[in-house]
C-alpha cells in the first residue's frame, strides 16, 4: 500500500492535529491536568500559532514520510479549516466537533479526536485493486499467525502449503489462506476480510445485505473446493492423505449477520462454517 493514496483528508489532518496538541496541552499551564481530568483544553489563538510554527514543519515532515502521497496538510490554515469542518452525527455514531473557536481561543476536544480517528481510517472499499489485495494478504497472515499461536499450528511441510496454488492433474483447483492441524483433522481457512464500516454498523440494508451475500456465497464455494480435496487428498502439490477429516472454514474480522443457514451450521461441534477470528481463536484454544 506504500505511497497508494486510501487515507481521507480529514484522517491525516487529524494525526497531525493530535501529534501537535500533545506537545503544546503539555508546555500549557493546567493544560495536562485539563486534558486527564476532561479530555480536553483551552489554547489562545496566539499560542496555537505559535506551537504551530515552531513544531507543525517538523511533524509534517514526518507523516509524509509515514504516509507517502497520502494528503497531508500543507498549512495552518488548511489543517484548522479541515477540523472544524470535521462534524460528529448520531447515525452513525460518531464523535465531534474536536475544535471549538471563539473570538481568541481554541477549546481542543483530544478525547473526541482520538475516537474520531478510528472511525476516520475506514478502509475504502476498492475491490480488486492494490489497497483491497493488500488488505486481504493481511487478513490470511493475522489468521494463521492466531493458528500458529495454538496448538493447531501446522507442521513446516504442511504450513509451506499456506497461499500456495492447489493442483490435481495440472488443473489449480485453488489456494489456501489458511491451515489448521491436530491429529487426524484438517482445517482448511478461507479468509474474507470484510470491512466492518459505518454504514454496515448503522445496518444499511443494502450493505449488510451484500456483505451476508459475500460471506453465503464463499462458504458455499469453500465446501465445494474441500469436497474435492477430501476426494483426491494427494494431488499434484499436496499430501493430505494424513488427516481423517477435512474441515472448511470461512473466516472473516468480526461476526457477520448471516441467514441460519449453510454459513451457520456446525462442521465441528462448536465450530460454523463461518466464523470470526476471534471465534476461530477461542474454538482452537478450547479444542486443544
Amino acid at each position: 500500500m506504500l505511497g497508494k493514496p486510501w487515507i481521507r483528508p480529514e484522517a491525516s489532518a487529524l494525526l497531525a492535529w493530535l501529534i501537535l496538541a500533545l506537545r503544546f496541552a503539555m508546555g500549557l499551564e493546567y493544560g495536562f491536568a485539563s486534558l486527564m481530568q476532561f479530555g480536553y483544553f483551552v489554547i489562545s489563538d496566539e499560542a496555537l500559532h505559535d506551537y504551530f510554527t515552531r513544531d507543525f514543519p517538523a511533524i509534517k515532515e514526518d507523516l509524509q514520510a509515514l504516509l507517502p502521497e497520502q494528503p497531508i496538510p500543507a498549512s495552518e490554515e488548511e489543517l484548522l479549516l479541515t477540523l472544524e469542518n470535521v462534524k460528529g452525527s448520531l447515525w452513525p455514531l460518531r464523535p465531534g466537533p474536536i475544535l471549538r473557536r471563539n473570538e481568541s481561543a481554541f477549546w481542543v476536544d483530544i478525547h473526541a479526536a482520538s475516537a474520531l480517528l478510528d472511525a476516520l481510517l475506514e478502509f475504502p472499499r476498492t475491490p480488486g485493486d492494490d489497497i483491497a489485495n493488500a488488505r486481504a494478504e493481511h487478513f490470511e497472515v493475522a489468521v494463521q499467525n492466531v493458528i500458529d499461536a495454538s496448538k493447531w499450528r501446522p507442521a513446516p511441510e504442511l504450513r509451506a502449503l499456506v497461499r500456495r496454488e492447489l493442483r490435481i492433474d495440472g488443473q489449480a483447483i485453488s489456494d489456501v489462506d489458511a491451515l489448521a492441524a491436530r491429529n487426524n483433522t484438517l482445517i482448511l481457512v478461507s479468509c474474507k476480510s470484510v470491512i466492518y464500516s459505518a454504514a454496515y454498523d448503522i445496518g444499511d440494508h443494502k450493505m449488510v445485505k451484500n456483505t451476508s451475500s459475500t460471506v453465503q456465497d464463499g462458504v458455499i464455494k469453500w465446501q465445494e473446493v474441500a469436497a474435492i480435496l477430501k476426494s483426491r487428498p494427494v494431488g499434484d502439490s499436496y499430501d493430505f492423505s494424513a488427516f481423517d477429516e477435512l474441515v472448511s472454514v470461512l473466516c472473516t474480522p468480526y461476526p457477520v449477520h448471516v441467514p441460519v443457514g449453510i454459513a451457520t451450521r456446525n462442521v465441528r461441534p462448536g465450530l460454523r462454517a463461518s466464523v470470526s477470528v476471534s471465534e476461530l481463536s477461542s474454538w482452537l484454544e478450547d479444542n486443544s
